[in-house]
């Protein structure tokens, strides 16, 4: 599902190729003091609205929510690859954060493997932005959640759940109820089929959208130059790791 800020957010694929660059120069810089594999950056997805997403009928029958976990985007979480001693993590995380200053005679870089990772990443001279894309789209989804007619859209879902025997404030607490586990049981499955009929009856997906693509444009409108700031800056940082 596509939105409108979503022009100003980089694809899954382009995440997966800057996070990718960035963990290959990291390890890059820790291979050089013989530290390869042991320490690394963690970057979380960009934030996401609360927006209900679509939850097809058939395969909420035969899997529940397990489709709904699916996130293709690489998290930039480091997979270690080298066993390590206590004293070998202290002096990995020396290195690579760059509170060590020498290691085994020679220097460390400024920053660390992290600082010289992210001089390469990131585009030179960045201007900083308040609020970037992902900011405001987690804010018009929050402002799209208490509006009235989501609202009231909620409240009918929450009225047809409770008819047929299950009781949650809305569906993302349907969906991240902490029972769920995979794979999926059989209980899951029946409400999370429930919980896509009700999506259905009440229309609850179709309001949300067209309420958090309104809010959306109003904040694109009230944040042209951020976003554009941005924009630029976001195409820099994905042709530095493409050309790393």
């Amino acid at each position: 599902m596509k939105l409108p800020l979503d022009q100003f957010r980089l694809s899954a694929d382009q995440i997966n190729t800057r996070n990718q660059a960035w963990e290959r120069l990291e390890q890059a810089c820790m291979s050089r003091f013989g530290l390869e594999g042991i320490v690394g950056s963690r970057r979380l997805p960009p934030r996401q609205s609360p927006l209900s997403v679509f939850l097809d009928i058939e395969q909420a029958k035969h899997s529940g929510y397990d489709a709904l976990q699916i996130n293709n985007t690489d998290s930039g979480h480091l997979r270690r690859t080298t066993p390590a001693t206590l004293e070998q993590q202290q002096a990995a995380t020396g290195v690579f954060t760059g509170t060590t200053q020498t290691y085994n005679g020679q220097p460390v870089p400024a920053g660390g493997c992290e600082g010289e990772a992210r001089a390469a990443i990131m585009p030179k001279n960045a201007t900083p932005v308040r609020e970037d894309a992902s900011d405001l789209a987690f804010k018009a989804g929050g402002l799209a959640s208490r509006d009235s007619r989501v609202v009231k859209a909620t409240q009918e879902w929450v009225a047809c759940m409770k008819a047929a025997g299950f009781n949650y404030t809305g569906p993302n607490q349907a969906r991240n109820d902490p029972r769920w586990a995979a794979p999926s049981s059989a209980e899951e499955n029946t409400i999370a089929t429930t919980d896509a009929q009700c999506r259905a009856r009440t229309n609850l997906l179709n309001i949300q959208v067209a309420v958090e693509v309104a809010y959306q444009n109003q904040l694109i409108n009230q944040h042209k130059d951020e976003l554009a700031i941005s924009k630029k800056q976001l195409s820099a940082m994905v042709n530095n790791a493409q050309g790393s």
